[in-house]
């Protein structure tokens, strides 16, 4: 038998999309030096108990639509590529989106070098 917590969870998701407390969380994937668009990158967001993917368009860019409020890891792997920094401050295939009355849009970028095997591994 399922914990109960595990049927609370999903509930809370729904109540808060039908209560409005949720957000977009959108950005882009782009690789390399000239920063080029990365298209077909699939994004990870974790959204309490539910994992929410997507991959992004021939631009580089996704969206997450109705995200609860909150903090929520992210993640973003296209086959071919490895994460890499430029600096402080530089996104890379891992991230934080935070999202809340007073800010219900987080942008997020993702950097990765094109040209590099990453594996098997899944996001």
């Amino acid at each position: 038998m399922p914990s109960p917590l595990k049927r609370v969870f999903p509930l809370l998701g729904l109540c808060a999309v039908l209560s409005g407390q949720t957000g977009t969380v959108e950005g882009d994937v782009t690789g390399g030096g000239a920063k080029k668009p990365i298209a077909g990158a699939r994004i990870r967001l974790q959204d309490g108990e539910r994992l929410l993917f997507t991959r992004s368009d021939e631009n580089g860019h996704f969206q997450f639509l109705e995200v609860s409020f909150g903090s929520h890891a992210m993640a973003a792997q296209r086959l071919g590529c490895i994460p890499i920094s430029e600096g402080a401050g530089t996104r890379t295939a891992t991230s934080w989106a935070t999202l809340s009355p007073d800010h219900r849009r987080a942008e997020v970028h993702f950097l990765l070098q094109p040209g590099a095997e990453i594996g098997r591994a899944h996001v």
